[in-house]
């Protein structure tokens, strides 16, 4: 189990008061009506059949000195993905209902004006089963006609109804089935077969048998019996399908786009199937033209273009025509023409300033002096000498370029248009005025005590107008920073293109802090780091910069800034404690699965039990961190009967053995503190409810085995085994 270890406020107030709805918010003097009515006991429900009326049952009381009688209470009926059924206190059940599983719930409302509308009472799922009564059956389900059937033939369904107690047949079901599938709309026991539903296909005749309703029965379905199938439906013979009035849409010129045309028709009703389509040039077939267009190429120059078609039918035989042919009346031509210009060629942008993220828009006017047909332009982005993107102006989004962080390199980007006439004659490429990318690329560690620096591009190459923002108003983490409009601007770095986070003076330690000062790392650790110039924004967790760690909240997915990762005392280098989150997403090694949380500033730290040497899972926390580069520190320096230095040598445990170098000489030294949160240097836990775990056991008190790490400057000691520990590995600088 996960434990929350919070400060929590409780406030116990000794009344009783209705809260349970609207009404309920104001007590009358005198315990007159001051309690609301509830549901006493359990709601139930009967077992559930189709065909039965279900009424939910509940015993109604009012808990007043004074009874009231119930009012008319509200009633809901529920199924198992909680879709409210029937408002109704009784429910019908029919087929509809069948399988599947309701509750009913009852909210109690009393007679009066005060305290009257109860809390919601809900019964627990009932499924609906099958009618109690015997089902009818159907028996001699079968298809009459001939065995051998084909498109057009009728076919008839026949069977016997049953029922053990004579009840009489009612609104019974019947369908036909093509290949298994139902043909929709054929409801009669007579079929007249059609091509599009079954030809080549195996038919069946099915049957659900259903009562009459009467005064004491409901309609009550059978099992659905179904006859032998038949073998596959042949088609019908008849006429071949043909085509009609073949044309050519287009004109004779090298470069311009033809459409054949063809009407296609069929004594049958066959419905056309994947006609063929064949191109000639002169009486050739042009090799891989298959479809109804065909651009017209230098090869076609002074030759005649035909489009022939060879009908093909989906059903019935037989399902192929005869090839039918359109020739052009004039050979093809090589038109001469003036080439096109394109006029006006712009980059717009929405605000007029092109930062990461927007849209540009390139636009242009065609324009040819004998007005000849506009045809596909080929568009081209560049970026400095780098095309970006390349494309012809009918593709979507062609005539448009998102910037992305990859523009920010003060290089010109520029939008390119070569016209084109509708026969492809090709203008001159024709280039836009430059535009600049503008934003703002970070780099450095989201981290308390180190420097982030910006670059600006664009229209923020001045970053005299700069502002670096974070939310210092709080000392309570990320809980404290779901409002980027709370965010205050840290004025000693504004107008800056570097800032060290939080440093405020030459504060090496601790001691040297004072505890009064509003702002200290506690008011910096798990908050967003914004970046602004004017009004345009960076979010530090968006951009390159490295480091920071992921919390919960609205800023999921986002890192923030977070404590010192690295403390160096003397050949010694200490990590800091790690979040539940960071344990969660394994980014930082396999590690073990926390048992605790302790939360301090708005930051849930993982935190494990050790109070067992078997029990190796803060030993793993440094085995397995980065690669396992990393170990549990030790607590005692020097042999003794009292203390085992290392238990965990034998596992590879291998941390410094410098007294002057240990987190007990940090702890002394560097984050002495006695309050219950963060070091308000490096950020890390301090404080007796967060011991540090060690790799030190005890030997004669078996119930402490192991000694832990406080920072409050006394010395390291044992501490009670239900107490969770926090881990900080070591390892040597060489």
């Amino acid at each position: 189990m996960i434990s929350q270890y919070k400060l929590l406020v409780v406030m116990i107030v000794a009344a009783l008061s209705g809260c349970q709805g609207d009404e309920n918010t104001t007590l009358e003097s005198g315990n007159d009506n001051i309690y609301v009515p509830i549901v006493k006991g359990e709601v139930t429900l009967p077992s559930l059949h189709v065909g039965t009326t279900a009424r939910g049952t509940y015993e109604y009381f009012d808990p007043n000195v004074q009874p009231r009688k119930e009012a008319t209470s509200l009633y809901v009926w529920r199924d198992q993905h909680l879709a409210e059924v029937s408002k109704e206190r009784e429910i019908k059940l029919d087929y509809e209902h069948l399988g599947n599983s309701l509750s009913f719930c009852v909210t109690p409302i009393a007679q009066g004006d005060k305290n009257t509308i109860g809390q919601e009472n809900c019964s627990k799922e009932v499924e609906v089963k099958e009618p109690l009564a015997d089902k009818p059956t159907v028996v001699d389900v079968v298809i009459d006609g001939n065995t051998i059937i084909t498109v057009g033939d009728t076919l008839e369904g026949t069977y016997s109804y049953l029922h053990i107690d004579d009840l009489e047949q009612g609104a019974t079901e019947l369908r036909w089935k093509a290949d298994g599938a139902e043909i929709v709309g054929k409801i009669s026991n007579l079929i007249k077969l059609t091509a599009a539903e079954t030809e080549g296909k195996e038919i069946v005749f099915c049957v659900t048998p259903i009562t009459a309703v009467t005064d004491n029965n409901p309609a009550i379905k059978g099992d659905e019996v179904c006859s032998d199938i038949t073998t596959k439906v042949l088609p019908f013979s008849g006429d071949a399908p043909v085509v009609e009035s073949v044309s050519i849409d287009g004109s004779p010129f090298v470069h311009a786009e033809l459409t054949g045309i063809y009407q296609y028709s069929d004594a049958n009703d066959d419905l056309e199937s994947n006609s063929q389509y064949i191109w000639k040039r002169d009486t050739d077939v042009i090799p891989s033209q298959t479809e109804k267009t065909y651009k017209v190429t230098s090869d076609d120059l002074n030759t005649t273009i035909s489009f022939c078609v060879m009908p093909k039918a989906a059903t019935g035989l037989p399902n192929s025509g005869s090839e039918t042919c359109f020739s052009m009346d004039k050979v093809i031509e090589e038109i001469v023409e003036n080439a096109p210009t394109a006029k006006d060629v712009i980059i717009s942008v929405d605000g007029g300033i092109a930062t990461v993220g927007k849209e540009l828009q390139g636009t242009f006017t065609y324009t040819q002096v004998q007005n000849a047909a506009q045809g596909i332009a080929d568009i081209q982005w560049k970026r400095g000498d780098t095309i970006i993107k390349e494309c012809e102006d009918n593709e979507s989004d062609c005539l448009t370029y998102v910037v992305t962080d990859t523009d920010l390199t003060n290089e010109n980007i520029i939008f390119s248009v070569t016209p084109k006439t509708l026969y492809e004659t090709s203008g001159v490429l024709t280039p836009s005025s430059a535009i600049l990318a503008s934003g703002l690329k970070l780099s450095g560690k989201l981290e308390y005590n180190a420097e982030i620096t910006a670059t600006g591009f664009g229209d923020f190459q001045d970053l005299s107008a700069i502002e670096w923002r974070i939310n210092t108003n709080t000392q309570d983490g990320p809980l404290g920073d779901t409002d980027p409009g709370s965010r205050t601007s840290i004025l000693e770095a504004n107008g800056a293109s570097s800032y060290r986070i939080g440093v405020v003076g030459d504060s090496k330690n601790d001691l040297d802090w004072n505890h009064s000062k509003l702002v200290d790392a506690r008011n910096f650790i798990g908050k967003n780091l914004d970046v602004c110039v004017n009004d345009y924004c960076i979010n530090a967790s968006d951009s390159q910069v490295t480091g920071g760690m992921y919390v919960t909240g609205s800023v999921d997915n986002k890192r923030t800034i977070e404590p010192v990762r690295y403390i160096k005392n003397g050949q010694a280098n200490y990590h800091r404690p790690l979040t539940v989150l960071e344990v969660q997403n394994k980014t930082l090694g396999d590690l073990p699965t926390f048992k605790h949380i302790i939360t301090l500033n708005g930051i849930d730290w993982a935190a494990y039990d050790h109070d067992d040497p078997s029990n190796k899972d803060i030993l793993n926390v440094c085995r397995k961190l980065d690669k396992g580069q990393w170990h549990l520190p030790v607590s005692w320096f020097k042999e003794s009967k009292d203390y085992v230095i290392n238990q965990f040598s034998s596992d590879g445990n291998n941390p410094p053995v410098v007294q002057s170098d240990s987190l007990i000489a940090i702890s002394k030294n560097l984050m002495k503190d006695t309050t219950d949160e963060l070091s308000n240097v490096f950020g890390w836990p301090v404080a007796k409810s967060s011991p540090y775990a060690s790799a030190t056991m005890q030997k004669s008190n078996k119930s402490l085995p192991f000694r832990v790490f406080y920072f409050d400057g006394s010395n390291s000691s044992t501490t009670n085994n239900n107490v969770a520990r926090v881990v900080s590995c070591v390892e040597s600088i060489n």
